[in-house]
């Protein structure tokens, strides 16, 4: 169990650092002329703009050809802002499982343990 949790770890861990590493904006190259400005348009006052979630980026460190998060992660909800369960026994464990909810724990239910995260939290779209 120790060793799929932390195969799953790695697992998310990686993957954020992929996105986050396609997600940074590519330098453009400076040209010498000016470039024109078009007016800005106004725009209606019903209009909202609502922001993209912001996916954490994970201090890393590479070992050979593998990725390694520098510190464990300890988040208890999505990028989004939606919580994440958290599962407090042995039994909420498993029944979030069976019902493929996320959820967390603490491992061995000691905070100072670390936290895990079943894989409906891990692979859950909101990130």
């Amino acid at each position: 169990m120790k060793k799929l949790a932390l195969l799953l770890l790695v697992c998310f861990t990686i993957s954020l650092t992929v996105v986050a590493q396609k997600a940074k904006p590519k330098p453009k190259a400076s040209t010498a002329t000016k470039a024109k400005v078009s007016p800005v348009t106004p725009v209606a006052a019903k209009t909202v703009v609502k922001a993209a979630p912001v996916t954490p980026v994970i201090p890393t460190i590479t070992l050979g050809t593998q990725q390694w998060a520098i510190k464990n992660l300890d988040v208890t909800s999505f990028a989004n802002g939606d919580k994440i369960d958290q599962a407090q026994t042995s039994e909420e464990w498993l029944k979030a499982g069976n019902e493929s909810r996320a959820a967390w724990c603490y491992y061995d239910n000691d905070p100072a343990s670390g936290i895990l995260y079943n894989w409906f939290a891990v692979g859950d779209q909101r990130g």
